[in-house]
């Protein structure tokens, strides 16, 4: 019974802690629109724009951090994101479930690192 509960236990933490980076995917998305309110239509990352580090700190906060305590990484692409606590943020996409997708022009997307796999938030959902 007690290796039960302790199964089931590490379960709920688990899942908790994944929600909490959706969260985060989620807050990361609506902060890029209100940056590209501010910035005349611009999304972090492009031409003339902040870059992700700088946005981070001005409109997220610093430090972002993952629900472990380490901070959020931003990796170079996609493919990149592997383990919990990396992120790949990118103007042009959009979500198809996990993954990032070719997307318009005013469409941007964030796959965020879980301790299950991956999330997908992006302007479309």
């Amino acid at each position: 019974i007690f290796l039960l509960a302790f199964i089931a236990f590490q379960q709920v933490s688990t899942n908790r802690r994944d929600t909490a980076r959706r969260a985060d995917a989620g807050r990361f998305i609506a902060e890029v629109a209100n940056y590209s309110g501010d910035a005349g239509g611009k999304i972090p990352g492009q031409t003339n724009a902040l870059s992700i580090a700088n946005f981070v700190n001005q409109y997220i906060s610093s430090p972002w951090n993952d629900p472990n305590g380490s901070a959020y990484v931003n990796v170079a692409a996609e493919a990149d994101v592997d383990v919990k606590s990396e992120f790949y943020f990118s103007a042009g996409r959009k979500c198809d479930g996990n993954t990032a997708v070719t997307g318009g022009p005013s469409d941007y997307a964030i796959v965020m690192g879980l301790e299950k796999g991956k999330s997908c938030r992006s302007t479309s959902q």
